[in-house]
């Protein structure tokens, strides 16, 4: 299986737009189907040689509108003393405190993806992360992983930059700079009720969000052809289009597997 296609051809100047509570539209009319959104949430980047947000996979790449923020989180998962973010590309990582930003208004932004995108917290999340504040000298700090992290105050109007001041900018674009490096596809095809795709799962969270990747997750009961193909071998992850794993995979297996296809 090559990587999954939209069913529409990118162009560089599209009319894909991510409004701001995460949703994603193309050709003004609102994307509806959950696993296709979250794939086209899971390609968006942003190119620092333009200042524009992209999406890309291993096929294409095109230049996307964003209105507020790329991706959005949806839920705080409290993980023993850690705290998890549930993003609207349908991923899962762990917070990263230090990069939180508070609004006066009280909207809450955090860099995800190691810290390449901005993400803000909808309103619920916002209020779960918020209620575990505390005071802490002239603001406020969030105890997490064992310490009391400071949060860090915007001013009024203040909207954080696409990505963080002191992280290493990448070129891309047209016009003489470099198009942006596809990342890599990893596609888990699961199914409901499977322990083992569960586990699967947070394998690939846990690498994803130090070494970014495209995530697509497919349920195979959604498409004869493929619960024909993999009924009795869930979970299995492709990479770059090719089965790689089955039932299980450790961390290192899968690091190791996507050192091997980014230097074949």
């Amino acid at each position: 299986m090559t990587d999954a296609a939209p069913p529409f051809r990118f162009t560089r100047e599209s009319r894909i737009r991510i409004d701001a509570d995460g949703h994603v539209w193309h050709e003004g009319e609102r994307v509806l189907h959950e696993g296709l959104a979250k794939g086209l949430a899971a390609w968006v980047d942003y190119d620092d040689a333009t200042g524009r947000y992209v999406m890309r996979n291993s096929l294409d790449w095109c230049f996307v509108t964003v209105d507020h923020t790329p991706l959005v989180v949806r839920r705080v998962i409290p993980r023993d003393g850690a705290l998890d973010l549930e993003l609207s590309d349908g991923s899962t990582e762990a917070l990263r405190p230090e990069t939180l930003r508070v609004a006066p208004d009280g909207a809450v932004y955090a860099y995800v993806r190691a810290s390449s995108l901005l993400a803000r917290f909808d309103r619920a999340a916002a209020f779960a992360l918020l209620e575990r504040a505390s005071p802490a000298g002239h603001g406020f700090a969030l105890h997490v992983d064992g310490r009391d992290v400071p949060l860090m105050m915007l001013a009024e109007g203040e909207t954080p930059p696409p990505r963080p001041a002191d992280r290493p900018s990448t070129s891309g674009g047209e016009g003489g700079t470099r198009t942006p490096a596809p990342l890599i596809t990893v596609t888990l095809y699961t199914r409901a009720g499977c322990h083992l795709c569960d586990d699967a799962k947070d394998v690939l969270d846990a690498v994803r969000a130090e070494d970014p990747f495209a995530l697509e997750v497919v349920d195979i009961d959604g498409d004869p052809g493929l619960r024909a193909l993999y009924s009795e071998e869930v979970p299995v992850i492709a990479v770059a289009g090719r089965k790689a794993f089955k039932y299980r995979l450790t961390a290192q297996e899968l690091r190791a597997r996507l050192a091997r296809e980014r230097c074949p």
